[in-house]
């Protein structure tokens, strides 16, 4: 998945949660947006700074996604379905 490149911090927090919420869904598992419990990137925005406000840059290299779930049983239910995403 691409990452937004939208200036706040929390609506790009809402995108990726967005995101997560439509992959669940389609694996048809019995899962709900409730069931996740936090979503964020790993390591740090790729920022240029070539005019006066620095600007993410929408690169080929997204950072990876780290999603907690409510339950041990809420992630196994969904990795055990990972092959239905193919």
């Amino acid at each position: 998945m691409t990452e937004s490149v939208a200036r706040t911090a929390e609506v790009r927090s809402n995108e990726d949660k967005r995101f997560c919420e439509q992959c669940v869904s389609a694996l048809e598992v019995g899962l709900a947006g409730k069931d996740i419990k936090r979503i964020f990137r790993l390591g740090r925005r790729n920022i240029s700074t070539t005019s006066d406000t620095p600007v993410a840059s929408a690169s080929s290299v997204a950072r990876p996604m780290l999603v907690e779930f409510s339950s041990r049983w809420a992630k196994n239910a969904l990795m055990e379905n990972l092959f239905t995403l193919k």
